[in-house]
């Protein structure tokens, strides 16, 4: 799948169109005005319940979430020696 993420006033809506995907009733173009909405298309993409053990699979959490550490940061070892 190809998604393209168009920022900014000056993006072509046919231009970034044509450069993605098109699979109904799937969402492959993205708008948006700044950095910070990326993370907002990035949710609406992925279905954490479908992709959770998905090696790569980065999302964020606000501030004020309390996540468990080894949900935020699966990748993290600790490695205790005594």
């Amino acid at each position: 799948d190809v998604y393209v993420f168009g920022l900014g006033d000056e993006t072509d809506n046919n231009e970034i169109n044509e450069l993605a995907s098109k699979k109904n009733p799937e969402k492959h173009v993205f708008k948006m005005q700044s950095i910070s909405d990326m993370l907002t298309a990035f949710d609406e993409m992925l279905d954490v319940a479908e992709i959770l053990q998905m090696c790569g699979l980065s999302r964020e959490f606000p501030p004020d979430q309390e996540e468990d550490v080894q949900e935020k940061f699966p990748w993290i070892a600790k490695i205790t020696i005594t």
